[in-house]
Order: C-alpha cells, then sequence, then structure tokens
C-alpha cells in the first residue's frame, strides 16, 4: 500500500460503481481504467466520500490542481474561500471594498456577497 498523496489519490463519490475520482488525472476515470487497477492491486483503496462538494472540499485542503467536474471545482473554491475568510487580510480587502464602493457611490457588499465575487476570481 502507497503512503496517502491526495495528488495521486482515487475518490469513490456518493457510492459510484462505474467511475473514481482521479486526483493526478483531474476528472473521473472508469472502475477498469488499467492505471487504476495497477494502484489497487498495488494495495491501495480509494477514499469514500458523500458528494462532489465534500471531494472538492478535500482537494483544496491539500492544494490538488484545479479539477474538472464543476461540482467538485464548487467544492474546492468554497473551501479555498472559507479558507480565506479567516485571515486578517481578508477582512481588510471586505472593509477596502465597501470603501472604493461608497466612494463610487455603488451599494457595499454584505460578507457572504463579497465571498461570492472572491469566489468567482477563483
Amino acid at each position: 500500500m502507497n503512503a496517502y498523496l491526495p495528488e495521486n489519490w482515487y475518490w469513490v463519490v456518493a457510492g459510484s460503481v462505474t467511475h473514481v475520482y482521479s486526483s493526478l488525472v483531474g476528472d473521473y476515470v472508469a472502475v477498469d481504467d488499467p492505471t487504476y487497477l495497477e494502484w489497487l492491486v498495488a494495495g491501495n483503496s480509494p477514499t469514500e466520500v458523500a458528494s462532489e462538494e465534500d471531494l472538492g472540499n478535500i482537494l483544496a485542503q491539500y492544494d490538488v490542481p484545479t479539477p474538472v467536474p464543476a461540482g467538485i471545482l464548487n467544492g474546492s473554491k468554497s473551501r479555498q474561500v472559507e479558507l480565506l475568510s479567516k485571515l486578517v487580510v481578508l477582512k481588510a480587502l471586505y472593509h477596502h471594498e465597501n470603501r472604493i464602493r461608497q466612494l463610487e457611490g455603488q451599494s457595499t457588499l454584505t460578507v457572504p456577497q463579497f465571498l461570492d465575487r472572491l469566489k468567482s476570481l477563483l
């Protein structure tokens, strides 16, 4: 069995029996994919996750390259924004954004609106 390497691992999403997500590929592969089968023969087992959103959250924690499937990508972006929102710099950016908006005569953003806009930049 190989050590857990999030950048080269497989996940079963929502109990799928036809495909698994490969972080190395950045997309789903069929369960009969030769590389996946070799990985299994080496004694590895895929990690089961309940949803694409959950998998995206996991991948974002390990800075795994951008996933292709929209649901996983959304989960990854959500997690990145969540991690950023705890940083002081993000709080400063939020206040600066609203200060600029006020100077330009625009309405201020709520925190959720600001985080949504930030997420759209990722």
